[in-house]
């Protein structure tokens, strides 16, 4: 278990890191909206953050859809980009099964 100051310096941390202003430095470095495809941890888990955004886009569209637009902060925005694409893919197989029908 870690001392109360260690516990204390972590908690400070955590919460320098999660108010409404944690992403305001690193804005300039990621890009115009504030965001960039790349996670804070150098990359690792992007396979795994690619496979279940695609799969919840793609087996459940409605629900991800509106978990991504209702809660900010919740997916990295690699997750989101593969929830979209999982929608899209979804959207695009109905658009094909209807046309061929």
């Amino acid at each position: 278990m870690p001392s109360p100051a260690s516990m204390r310096r972590l908690e400070e941390r955590w919460l320098d890191n999660s108010g409404p202003n944690a992403g305001v430095a690193n804005t300039a470095a990621d890009g115009a909206d504030g965001g960039s495809l790349e996670d804070d941890d150098d990359g690792r888990g992007a396979l795994e953050d690619m496979l279940w955004g695609n799969l919840m886009g793609f087996f459940w569209p409605v629900g991800a859809a509106v978990w991504l637009c209702r809660e900010e902060g919740v997916w990295s925005k690699r997750r989101q980009v593969a929830v979209v694409t999982g929608v899209l893919v979804n959207l695009a197989f109905g658009l094909m099964r209807m046309g061929g029908g």
